[in-house]
């Protein structure tokens, strides 16, 4: 992915300045990025000379919003558009979208 895509996909305005405390925090981190386009440059420069494997399983953890604490695993096949689809669904739930168990069946 190029650094334009992602800002369009993301519908972000890349020149916006970060506020202070955020510019400060990224050169605590060794960035000199004082927006978010040229945040995601640095992210895309690291990954373009990254040694990152293929990611080809997901390891998904479900946690109740308040407590923070663990519901349930699930570890599922990487394939980019199902994989849209079913968060798609996921989310549906949260929005209000369908029953309980209506979800509960299709899990």
């Amino acid at each position: 992915m190029k650094r334009d895509q992602l800002l369009h996909y993301l519908k972000i305005h890349p020149h916006q300045a970060f506020v202070s405390e955020l510019q400060s925090y990224a050169q605590k981190l060794g960035l000199l990025a004082v927006s978010f386009g040229e945040l995601v440059y640095h992210l895309l420069v690291v990954l373009y000379f990254s040694n990152l494997q293929p990611i080809d399983k997901l390891h998904l953890e479900y946690r109740h919003q308040s407590s923070g604490g663990l519901i349930g695993t699930r570890e599922v096949e990487f394939e980019e558009t199902q994989l849209s689809v079913k968060l798609r669904g996921y989310l549906g739930f949260w929005r209000g979208r369908g029953s309980p168990m209506e979800w509960i069946l299709r899990i």
